[in-house]
């Protein structure tokens, strides 16, 4: 019999700050179109091969069309129960729209 391991999926979430002429704005959210609905930051999946600030640039200007500068890590979300489709950990960082 094999034994195959069971571990959460890795995510990353951005809060992109927003500023104009140096003067804070807001952030960015998204509106899911997919379960679990509403409105949520934007972030995704680590593909292999990739470090997870790379997959933060990457899934920042996928889901919003922006640019990012990482200022610093947030924190690390694990819970098993904060997602309702699987487990997660998640990876937030703070950064900022830069195009």
């Amino acid at each position: 019999m094999s034994f195959t391991p069971q571990t959460p999926h890795l995510t990353i979430d951005g809060i992109i700050e927003v500023y104009e002429d140096g003067i804070f704005q807001g952030i960015v959210l998204i509106e899911r179109r997919h379960e679990p609905y509403g409105l949520a930051l934007p972030g995704g999946f680590v593909e292999v091969g990739e470090t997870v600030e790379q997959a933060l640039v990457r899934e920042m200007k996928e889901e919003t069309g922006l640019d990012v500068e990482i200022d610093r890590v947030l924190g690390i979300y694990s819970d098993p129960d904060r997602d309702p489709r699987f487990h997660v950990a998640t990876i937030v960082y703070v950064a900022k729209a830069s195009g």
